[in-house]
């Protein structure tokens, strides 16, 4: 059962912030972020400066992340504590937290990156289930995923979470599906998109790779060129730390279906749980990934060439590591 946050009085908030004194001030550009103490337990507070005033867009974001926090109290997603509000500005308290996922990318081995894109995952089901029509993230992207030191994930930054269907003609500064930035289609599988893409970032453990990078190369043709090169896009420090080469590629496979130019075709949150759980499955799980792998390497040939590979695989004359380097899609 949900908790109802605390109101907080604006002298509240002002002795829990030092009155929002610049030595407690954590980061932050148009919500600034203060650390406060509440029974010696730290919090942060966060701060929409004139939500209450004349700007009609901090004002919806401090409306609506209260409230989205309020309903959605899951494992995953950041805990409110409580809200409060000066004549001008509008303000949250939540747990604390811990660092933003961009500045923990180098630190990261293959169980810990596996662990976070399964938590991400399971968050943005626990939103998209949470209602009817589901709510959408739209634009997740590595800065609204905060970590512990247990790589453990809570996602914040729900200001802008609204409704499947909802006609968003806003202008994006973060990578987005092709039909929220074209068309404003927000839907439930433009966050399959956002999660491809912080996929990529996982698993090449690059952050710029959210620019789109050298040249203004799209991120997605970028991966393309590289799964066509070497089958898959991890970078040499998680098979070094624990992912095996056809676990590279089938989670490769898997964030190249998030991000199908097409939504129908992307696979739903739920699915996606599954193949992490099938991908993280040790020893029992090697001819499942086989074959899901040989799958999707062959899923664009014909019959025959299917026949003949699974022939030539399950007869030990080619394995699967030469099979898929033969690119026959």
């Amino acid at each position: 059962m949900a908790r109802n946050p605390i109101k907080f009085t604006e002298e509240e908030l002002q002795e829990l912030t030092d009155n929002f004194s610049s030595k407690i001030f954590i980061g932050g550009q148009s919500d600034r972020i203060y650390r406060g103490f509440i029974d010696d337990v730290e919090v942060h507070v966060k701060l929409y400066k004139h939500a209450l005033d004349d700007d009609l867009i901090n004002e919806v974001l401090f409306k609506v992340e209260k409230q989205r926090l309020t309903e959605m109290q899951y494992p995953g997603i950041i805990k409110i504590i409580g809200y409060g509000k000066t004549d001008e500005d509008g303000m949250i308290v939540y747990q604390k937290t811990n660092r933003c996922l961009n500045f923990m990318l180098d630190e990261l081995d293959w169980k810990s990156s596996l662990k976070i894109m399964k938590q991400v995952a399971t968050a943005l089901n626990d939103i998209h289930s949470h209602t009817y029509p589901p709510f959408v993230f739209a634009d997740l992207c590595l800065e609204d995923v905060l970590i512990d030191e247990d790589y453990n994930i809570k996602l914040t930054d729900l200001g802008e979470v609204l409704p499947e269907g909802y006609n968003d003609r806003r202008v994006f500064v973060t990578l987005c599906a092709p039909e929220l930035v074209t068309k404003g289609e927000r839907t439930v599988k433009s966050d399959t998109y956002c999660f491809g893409l912080l996929m990529l970032q996982l698993l090449t453990l690059d952050m710029e790779m959210e620019n789109g990078y050298p040249y203004g190369i799209p991120i997605t043709e970028m991966a393309r060129n590289m799964v066509k090169s070497r089958s898959h896009v991890v970078n040499e420090t998680l098979l070094r730390k624990g992912c095996s080469w056809i676990k590279a590629v089938a989670i490769t496979k898997l964030a190249m279906q998030c991000l199908e130019n097409n939504p129908i075709v992307r696979p739903s949150m739920i699915q996606i749980i599954d193949k992490l759980h099938l991908i993280e499955m040790p020893g029992t799980a090697t001819d499942l990934l086989t074959m899901d792998v040989l799958w999707c390497v062959l899923k664009s040939t014909s019959s025959k060439v299917i026949a003949w590979c699974t022939t030539t695989l399950c007869n030990g004359f080619m394995s699967i590591r030469t099979l898929c380097s033969l690119q026959l899609y």
